[in-house]
């Protein structure tokens, strides 16, 4: 699922909600050797919070290994919460995103 295909009525299962911020984070080229690994926006925890399932979002980051040219990117993202920060890498080769507890 692409960011333009979402509206502000969606709320997606936890895995989509990952899906979408490693997509944004491809889109974006937040690659960690050019940017420093910087926590979202505020416009971005705007959408993030409205889009995660129960209300679970207190902010975080994302970043990519490398830049976003390559056929297959790799990227890492790390989320805030009161129990833990929890940390996932992703994979996007073609078309297919893979997220996975880190």
């Amino acid at each position: 699922m692409t960011s333009s295909e979402i509206t502000s009525e969606m709320r997606l299962s936890f895995d989509a909600f990952l899906v979408v911020i490693a997509n944004d984070c491809i889109e974006n080229d937040c690659c960690k050797e050019v940017y420093p690994p910087i926590e979202f926006t505020k416009e971005q925890n705007k959408k993030y919070k409205r889009l995660c399932p129960k209300n679970l979002f207190w902010g975080g980051y994302a970043y990519l290994d490398e830049m976003a040219d390559a056929d297959e990117v790799t990227g890492f993202i790390r989320l805030y919460s009161p129990q833990g920060s929890g940390k996932w890498c992703f994979r996007k080769k073609g078309d297919e995103v893979e997220v996975w507890f880190a």
